[in-house]
Parts: structure tokens; sequence; C-alpha cells
């Protein structure tokens, strides 16, 4: 399993590090070229941040091998604005002690560390580009801290080829004019993504603020504040589902057994057998600023325990729904886990 999990990640790699090389190429290379070095010299500072890279990957893909399907889209944004912040910071600091060098100016000790490629790597190594999701997609399907620790070393050795090229930036910075080039850069690629952190803070906290009313005919995130009512015959069968619900959303979540304690609005999650037990229609629970879900029935996870509320709240977490506020909303999942 060992050589499966390793190679799976590394052909993954191979398939996505252009993708890589598209994301991070922005970022190494004007650093790269502020350090002013030969060709030796810039192939260590590559094989630094590779490093940096490889340390990170490997913690994460233990972390999120350990943790599955808990890993949610809120906490891959948190992650994401606090590596671009990190690695913004880094090369706005190493782009001013360029400039200083230059100038001839005292360096201050306590920037010393934007001179160790090692912390960029580091920092840019939990960042969530489009080749990384990919990865992380895989890492969650997979159990275990090792399998997904494995998965993301391969997945680095495969990215890395892409980024060895990267060196000719090092030599590059040899001349004078490129490195006032670079320092330019620097300040606008740290500019940029400090920018991005803050639009993204912005729209996640706006996010965690909406409820269902909120959204008219747009989307919904079955995570946010808004009530969550479990409605089944025999309730004491989601006590499970509702107290791992509870702990990953932000608004409250109720069992109820009868239609009348239902409000007006609020997301509605229906146990699949109440139709069948009751004679009713699931439709005549829709109503405007009302989403109804019908729940998967446990398929292979055999009754309503941990991991079939995990696997569910895996899907709702990382997906947006359509929302209409004028007839009320329907989502059959029913065969979601066959």
């Amino acid at each position: 399993m060992t050589i499966q999990f390793l190679t799976e990640g590394f052909l993954l790699g191979l398939a996505t590090g252009h993708i890589c090389f598209a994301t991070c190429g922005p970022i190494y290379s004007p650093y790269l070229m502020m350090r002013k070095n030969n060709w030796v010299k810039s192939i260590i500072s590559i094989l630094e941040i590779s490093l940096g890279r490889f340390i990170s990957s490997v913690i994460f893909g233990a972390v999120v091998g350990l943790l599955g399907q808990k890993i949610t889209t809120v906490n891959r944004s948190y992650f994401t604005i606090t590596a671009y912040i990190l690695f913004s910071v880094f090369l706005i600091v190493s782009a001013v002690r360029t400039r200083s060098r230059e100038n001839g100016c005292a360096l201050s000790r306590w920037s010393r560390f934007a001179d160790r490629p090692l912390i960029l790597g580091l920092v840019t190594g939990i960042s969530f580009c489009p080749a990384f999701l990919i990865a992380l997609t895989r890492a969650l399907e997979l159990s275990g801290p090792v399998s997904g620790a494995l998965l993301f070393t391969g997945f680095f050795a495969g990215t890395n080829i892409y980024l060895l090229p990267l060196a000719v930036f090092g030599v590059i910075g040899n001349k004078k004019v490129m490195r006032k080039i670079a320092v330019v850069c620097a300040f606008a690629v740290g500019g940029w993504f400090i920018f991005q952190a803050g639009t993204s803070a912005v729209t996640l906290y706006r996010d965690s603020k909406r409820t269902l009313a909120d959204y008219g005919d747009s989307i919904i995130n079955l995570l946010d504040k808004a009530n969550m009512f479990i409605l089944s015959n025999d309730t004491t069968r989601f006590d499970t589902v509702r107290n791992i619900l509870s702990k990953n959303r932000q608004g409250k979540v109720f069992l109820i057994d009868t239609v009348s304690d239902l409000p007006d609005t609020g997301y509605v999650l229906i146990d699949p057998a109440w139709q069948r037990e009751t004679g009713c229609f699931v439709d005549s629970l829709k109503n405007k600023n009302r989403f109804v879900i019908i729940l998967p029935l446990p398929g292979r996870y055999n009754d309503y325990t941990e991991q079939y509320t995990e696997g569910f709240i895996s899907f709702i977490g990382t997906r947006y729904f359509k929302c209409d506020t004028v007839s009320g909303s329907l989502f059959n999942m029913s065969g979601f886990f066959k």
C-alpha cells in the first residue's frame, strides 16, 4: 500500500505540476531574483524552498488523513487566507531588505527570517492552489495519517520537477537592474495576495452571517447560522446526526416528530422513512424560506452513525445550494450512500 500511495501521489503531481508552476512561479521568481546567486546557490535556494514545501505537504497530508471528512470548505478558506498573508509578508519584508541592502542601509535583525527560502516553502506549502486541492480531495478519501502523508509525499515529488527550472531566476538576479525589477514585483505580488486574503476574509465573514432569507433566489450553505430541523417519527435514530451537526454548523439543530413543529423558515432534514410511515408527501413541506432535504439512506453505513453523519457533512459543507424563497426548495439525497 505504501508504494501505491506514493506512486498515486507522484503521478498526480506530474499531472498537475504545471498548475503549481503557474501558481507559485510568480511568488518564487521575484524572491530568487532578489538573492543575487550563482547557479549552485540558486539551485540550493530552490531545494530549500522545496524542503519547506515537503515538510508542509507531509504534515498537512497526515492531518487530512487523520481528520478525513472533517476538513470543510470553511477550514480550507482559513488555511488559504493565512498562507496568503504569511507569504505576502515574507515577500514584502524580503523586498525591503533587498532595497536596503542595495542602498547600503543597515538591515534589521528581526527581518532576517526573510533570508531563509525554507520559510517561504513552509508557508506556500499549505496554500490551496488548484493542484493542491486535487491532492486534498484524494487524501480525504483515504483513512489514516500515514496514507495521507504518503500521498502528499509523492505529490510533492511530482510537482517539484516543474519548479526546479525556476533556479534560472536566481542567476538573473546578478544584474542590479533585475534585482530592482524583482523588488517591484515582490511588492506587487505581496500586495495582490494580501488583497485576495482580505477579500476572501470579508466574503467568509459575510457568508457566515447570512441566513436563508438573506439569499433570495440565490445560494445557501447548510452550515450557516439558520436553524435546522430533523423530522422523523423516531427521533432517537437521529441523536448522533443532530449532535455532530450541531458541532459543525453555526445554527442550532432540532429533532422534531410532527409537522406542526416546523417553522416557516429554516432547513428541514427529512427521515427517508417519514413519507412512507405517515402517508404524507414531502412536497407538502415546501414553503417559502424553507429548504427541504430528504436525508440519504444509510446504505453502506448500515445506520445513522458518526461515519454516516461525517459523510453527509462533507457533502453539504463543500457545496452551495440553489434556494427558491418564493415556492420553497426540495433536494432528494435518499440514494446518496448506495
